[in-house]
């Protein structure tokens, strides 16, 4: 085999595996929910009169997912309550970079779960992170 159709050949192949990577990278990311161990309020929460560094009330736990997003992608983000608890209120980080609107009609507040529509902000261009918080109780 000649020089050239290994270099060839080889650009074939990079240029392939180029695109499979980029393809892979495009796809929104969703992390697994968490429990947050902290005592205290991450952010505002919005209805609750909790701000920002705040004692969580007794036998209150916020849980949170972050989402990353890119473009027109949406994705829809559920949270849990843990056993025995039940949602009360959600707060964001970074709400002007991602929009997140429920799924359901009605109100989430007292249900075990809730699951929330997400997509970018239309002023905002390129990746962009949010986190979203529950407030569980």
């Amino acid at each position: 085999m000649s020089i050239t159709r290994k270099l060839t050949a080889a650009t074939a192949v990079l240029a392939f595996a180029a695109t499979g990577v980029a393809t892979a990278a495009d796809a929104p990311i969703v992390t697994d929910q968490k429990t947050s161990a902290s005592r205290f309020a991450p952010v505002l929460i919005p209805g609750t009169g909790i701000k920002k560094g705040e004692r969580l009330p007794t036998g209150a736990r916020i849980v949170y997912r972050d989402v990353t997003l890119e473009g027109k992608q949406t994705v829809n983000v559920t949270l849990r309550a843990p056993a025995g608890k039940r949602m009360r209120a959600l707060a964001f980080k970074d709400p002007i970079q991602i929009v997140f609107s429920t799924t359901r009609k009605g109100s989430y507040s007292g249900r075990k779960q809730v699951t929330l529509r997400t997509r970018v902000a239309p002023t905002v261009t390129g990746e962009v992170s949010a986190r979203v918080y529950a407030l569980v109780r």
